[in-house]
């Protein structure tokens, strides 16, 4: 199909609309029907979707297959339902690791995470014409950053890529690095909100009453925020006429009153903590303050989303206080919840049923679930050592979800008055727009075995090279020619005289500074090849390399994509996961699964037998082996293996109840994220060990049971 007849798929889009396109949208859609490939960054709400959503329209009408990813399963799953109503169940798939359904479809929505996983097993990309990579500012995650960095990388450059991207203040650089690895790629920008956006301030005073004021006044801050900083009681009595008065946070109740008799409700609520978001639903609850009560409808919603739980795992989740907030118009949305729960406040929120949402800052990830306003508790958040302001990205994304498209003429971010945070703090932050993405692109021990196993040394270093991450450092090496040219100028100047001892000296100490900056500028230019050569260093010295061939144990680990890949390797590979039964088999590997998040509870270790204990005292060991060379090479430690889950993980793989757990122990949402990635990493290894497979498959089946299937199957489908 020729352009201009491309061009006519952007009407048939049109015509499906309600609404007409944004000119930034309508640029983007002249983009992909060109053949380009095309990056959109716009703020969050924008409508960013649009753009996936007429690239799906666009593949569907060229007959070509295109796969739409996603970061996490939620917004995979939410893309699911909403394809599938559009297009019908017959031309949608959804792959996100533990579910699969329609994989062979035209249209296929994956996490990201599972696209890279496809390319390296070297699936057959010959009808794919598109694919979708939506938050790909995620990049710079420290964690799962590199996974994207990998997918632009390693897919043929015939097919386009839609890269859709919050605001960031170098999205240029994105685009150059784009059109070098991926051919023509444009950039479309735009920094209007549909919904505007106003910043509020709120404080509150002893003996009652809450200031509500504008952050901003005219485009500058606000003179009056400064009055409310802290100060030493001599100025604050001068500032109130000689009575001192003192401020205080806003309780929850004061704050979400205050936003009801100024009509900015529906909100969320952010706070940084998961036990935080369910004290203060209490709170507001318990205060009496008036809210949206729909309780049939609500009972309704959880009867049909909720179907599936038995009456023991409505017990442990606490199903009827959870029930009886969204009745009274409150809801919890954090990592800590079941999926169902999540689920069901999600649609809650969107029918209307709740006026205030309470949340961490997950829910800021691009689940659809705008407001009228949103609250952010603290400007600072516990990266676990210290608590750090946001970033000015952070804050935009947070932001971003109030004012709700076609239904508000404005949105409002309210901002409470913390002793930590000066006025002056937080007006820089909310004006600042400053969001430079970076990257934490690194070779990792599973990238570098299949780096090994399907290029050339130099074809694999190349392919390094074609990092973004390389080439912001190829940016940065200007900065030290230009520190060399300076530095040899002045050189030459103290040379072109009769030169005095002083001047003697000074040419040594430009001579070493020269010395220096030549140093640090080479360890710059290759510090990506160099750690890659240091991975492979490590996995020659455990006999995962021979030169430039895998062994037997490193085919393994192209197998196993899990941050402690190498270590579960040489678990297997020297016998310490061994076990004859499937509660013993589950225990042994969530050691490698499970992370204690509450650092101020003391570890209680359990183990139900000494061959559990024994395997798990060698993981640990290997570890610590595994570690020490790692810091030798200066290389990001492998995690040591945790054996906080054992007692849990035995208890259901022996058919115990989830209600038999205490929720001061562990969150339910945490327990089944942790089941989750054990019965993955199972999958991953079954049939590794001969002698086990048997054993592997009785795991996933017993552990996929309760409220683990049933959040599983609670995904959309075609029954």
């Amino acid at each position: 199909m020729v352009e201009n007849d491309l061009a006519g798929s952007i009407d048939s889009f049109r015509e499906q609309l309600s609404f007409e396109p944004d000119s930034f949208q309508v640029e983007a859609f002249e983009s992909l029907t060109s053949g380009n490939s095309v990056i959109v960054s716009a703020p969050t709400g924008a409508g960013k979707t649009l753009v996936a959503e007429f690239a799906v329209h666009l593949m569907i009408e060229t007959g070509k297959r295109i796969f739409y990813t996603a970061p996490i399963k939620a917004l995979s799953n939410q893309k699911y339902g909403d394809l599938t109503a559009t297009y019908g169940f017959d031309k949608i798939g959804l792959l996100t690791g533990d579910t699969s359904i329609n994989a062979d479809a035209q249209v296929v929505v994956m996490t990201t995470e599972v696209l890279r996983n496809m390319i390296y097993e070297s699936r057959d990309f010959s009808e794919l014409g598109c694919v979708v990579l939506d938050e790909v500012h995620f990049l710079q995650d420290k964690f799962r950053g590199a996974v994207w960095e990998e997918v632009i990388i390693n897919l043929d450059t015939s097919v386009q890529l839609v890269a859709l991207s919050a605001t960031v203040s170098n999205a240029d650089q994105l685009q150059q690095w784009f059109s070098k690895v991926r051919g023509e790629t444009d950039l479309v920008i735009t920094s209007k909100r549909p919904v505007p956006l106003k910043v509020k301030y709120l404080v509150a005073s002893k003996g009652g009453g809450t200031d509500y004021i504008d952050a901003f006044h005219k485009g500058k801050p606000n003179r009056a925020g400064y009055g409310f900083d802290r100060a030493p009681a001599r100025q604050r009595r001068k500032r109130s006429g000689g009575k001192q008065k003192r401020y205080f946070p806003p309780r929850i109740s004061e704050t979400i009153a205050t936003l009801s008799a100024k009509q900015h409700l529906p909100c969320i609520y952010f706070k940084f903590s998961r036990q935080g978001c369910e004290d203060e639903a209490k709170a507001l609850v318990n205060s009496g303050v008036a809210l949206r009560s729909h309780p049939k409808e609500v009972d309704a919603l959880a009867e049909d989303i909720c179907s599936e739980l038995s009456d023991s795992d409505k017990e442990a989740i606490k199903y009827e206080t959870f029930i009886d907030q969204l009745s009274r118009g409150v809801g919890v949305h954090h990592a800590g919840l079941v999926p169902q729960l999540k689920q069901l406040v999600e649609t809650c929120f969107n029918e209307g049923y709740l006026d205030v949402v309470i949340a961490t800052e997950t829910l800021a990830l691009g689940v659809n679930m705008p407001a009228r306003a949103v609250v952010i508790d603290k400007l600072t958040k516990y990266n676990g050592e210290t608590h750090e302001l946001l970033t000015p990205s952070q804050f935009s994304q947070l932001s971003g979800r109030a004012g709700r498209r076609g239904l508000d003429t404005l949105g409002t971010a309210v901002v409470l008055w913390s002793p930590f945070v000066d006025f002056a703090q937080v007006v820089s932050l909310v004006g600042s727009s400053d969001f430079k993405l970076e990257s934490s692109f690194r070779p990792n021990y599973n990238m570098a075995a299949n780096l090994v196993r399907m290029h050339t040394e130099e074809r694999a270093e190349e392919i390094l090279g074609k990092s973004f991450a390389q080439h912001l450092i190829q940016r940065d090496l200007s900065i030290y020619e230009k520190r060399l040219d300076k530095l040899d100028r002045r050189r030459a100047k103290l040379s072109s005289g009769n030169m005095s001892s002083s001047d003697h000296k000074r040419i040594k100490k430009l001579d070493k500074q020269s010395e220096v900056t030549s140093s640090d500028k080479f360890r710059a230019e290759n510090l990506l090849v160099d750690q890659f050569r240091k991975v492979r260093t490590v996995m020659e010295h455990f006999d995962f390399l021979d030169d430039w061939e895998l062994t037997s144990l490193g085919e393994s680990l192209v197998r196993i994509y899990h941050e402690s890949d190498l270590l579960i390797c040489l678990a297997l590979d020297r016998g310490l996961v061994k076990a004859t039964s499937v509660p013993e088999l589950a225990a042994i590997l969530s050691a490698f699964c499970y992370e204690e998040r509450r650092r101020d509870i003391p570890a209680t270790m359990w183990y139900p037998t000494p061959e559990v204990r024994g395997a798990v005292d060698g993981i640990a060991k290997l570890s610590r082996e595994v570690n020490k060379l790692e810091r030798r090479y200066e290389l990001t430690e492998t995690r040591e293996p945790d054996a906080g889950f054992i007692a849990y993980i035995h208890h259901w793989a022996s058919g115990g109840e989830l209600s038999d757990i205490s929720e001061d122990e562990l969150s339910v949402g945490d327990f089944y994220r942790t089941v989750k990635k054990v019965v993955d990493l199972a999958k991953s290894l079954r049939g590794l060990d001969p002698q086990m497979t048997r054993l592997y498959s009785e795991l996933i089946e017993t552990l996929d049971r309760g409220v683990i299937r049933t959040a599983r199957l609670g995904v959309p489908n075609a029954d």
